[in-house]
């Protein structure tokens, strides 16, 4: 008895962004993940004030230091 094969069925999505997921080059992929790292930063820094203000601080002291040498 032979196995009959079956088509194999793609997922289905939405034709808008399906196309436009084929559509991108590597440059626009690399570009939407540094936006979103950016973003993710942003609002780190933003629910961690202090902590942010705290570091930046003691980075610039640090520097400092090493500089005046």
């Amino acid at each position: 008895m032979a196995q009959q094969e079956r088509p194999v069925q793609e997922p289905k999505t939405s034709g808008a962004s399906a196309a436009s997921e084929q559509e991108r080059s590597p440059l626009e992929e690399l570009e939407q993940a540094a936006t979103s790292g950016v973003a993710a930063a942003l609002e780190w820094v933003r629910t961690h004030q202090v902590a942010a203000v705290l570091g930046a601080f003691a980075l610039g002291v640090f520097l400092g230091v090493l500089w005046r040498r």
